[in-house]
């Protein structure tokens, strides 16, 4: 471009001469970025149509405020414009971005709107929030190991240890993690952990809760994203033999089937017996989490003295089950259970009998699936 088109801008150098000149970009979009700093300048904004306009970002859109995650991108982005992207990130700038996306999220981050913007911009990342509960008898005999590798297979790569009581060894991991020094047991544990989840992101899109003593398929996550969630209802990854679809579809209470609609064959998820068959993977939706921990079961139950710190899956179906929610199973079952001994004193669980291996590729389910 010749020095004739701009003379004005002959009095700045470097940087400050090209984005006179729109010759660079800028945080923002297109011309109007540069013409506002022209405009600062005194000077009169370039028209569209200049002789040899320079590439640009992005128009900043919905999708754009949406990258935000929170205060921490707001300040880098003003910081980033107000020194024309001259100025660096230092050492420990990225830690206090992380902390200040934390402590102020961007409030247009709920669910509604991510889902909306998400259609709109034909991005269909999901936002997932998920830990593991363990004790530190499942480290020292290999199970918790293999769960998380098996998880890491399955797309969850990354949970937050939920530690009841000692937690020496635990960091071999490199997971984040929660530990609790005075031993609160295996439902105490398991609550205040998914409590822990929301709080840290109150946005996300779904959340899961793992225990330390199971194996799953490659690609669950990927499937999951792909399947309706169900309306006033949750998931629970594991299928015990009675809540299989064949044996549903037979099953008599009071002279009336329970499932009369329910195909024998139906590959996908459907409505369980409502009894809470384990709760070695729970998924619960952003409404469904909220409705959960806000239910007076949830934190009444702790005063049984024989139940009060154990079976998890009845205490989280009971809760929903007494507002007309419903949990949903899958066929085939979508993890094994591998431990021998409950960590809770329960009976041992049965294995289900639909689990298709490890090296099953969950995403392979789609193609049968009706959702």
């Amino acid at each position: 471009m010749s020095d004739n088109n701009f003379p004005e801008c002959e009095k700045f150098t470097g940087r400050l001469k090209a984005i006179c000149r729109c010759e660079t970009e800028l945080p923002l979009d297109g011309p109007q970025s540069h013409n506002a700093y022209r405009r600062l300048w005194g000077l009169d904004p370039i028209i569209n149509d200049s002789p040899k306009p320079a590439p640009q970002p992005a128009k900043a859109s919905a999708s754009g405020i949406m990258a935000m995650r929170g205060l921490g991108d707001l300040l880098a982005s003003g910081i980033k414009f107000a020194t024309f992207g001259m100025v660096k990130p230092c050492g420990g700038c990225g830690k206090r971005q992380e902390k200040l996306n934390n402590m102020f999220p961007n409030p247009l981050l709920s669910k509604d709107v991510v889902e909306t913007t998400a259609v709109q911009s034909g991005n269909s990342e999901m936002k997932w929030a998920y830990g593991v509960t363990t004790v530190i008898e499942r480290l020292h005999n290999g199970l918790l190991q293999t769960t998380l590798e098996s998880l890491k297979r399955g797309g969850f790569d990354k949970p937050r240890l939920f530690i009841d009581g000692d937690n020496r060894g635990f960091e071999r991991f490199g997971l984040e993690m929660t530990h609790r020094a005075q031993v609160i047991r295996s439902y105490g544990n398991w609550l205040l952990g998914l409590l822990e989840l929301y709080i840290r992101d109150p946005f996300a899109d779904r959340y899961a809760m793992f225990q330390d003593d199971f194996v799953t398929y490659v690609g669950l996550r990927g499937y999951l994203e792909q399947v309706q969630y169900p309306e006033k209802g949750y998931w629970n990854l594991y299928t015990f033999p009675h809540n299989q679809p064949d044996q549903l579809a037979n099953r008599v209470m009071n002279g009336t089937k329970t499932h009369p609609t329910l195909d024998p064959n139906t590959v996908g998820f459907y409505p369980a017996c409502q009894n809470g068959k384990g709760a070695v993977a729970l998924i619960f939706d952003n409404t469904a989490v909220k409705f959960l921990l806000s239910r007076p079961h949830m934190i009444e139950r702790v005063q049984n003295s024989q139940r009060g710190h154990k079976a998890i899956d009845g205490g989280v179906v009971e809760a929903f089950r007494q507002e007309g929610w419903t949990e949903y199973v899958h066929n085939p079952s979508l993890v094994q259970h591998i431990g021998e001994q409950s960590s809770m004193g329960n009976p041992q669980h049965l294995k289900s009998i639909s689990f298709r291996g490890e090296q099953f590729d969950a995403r392979t389910l789609l193609s049968q699936t009706v959702t």
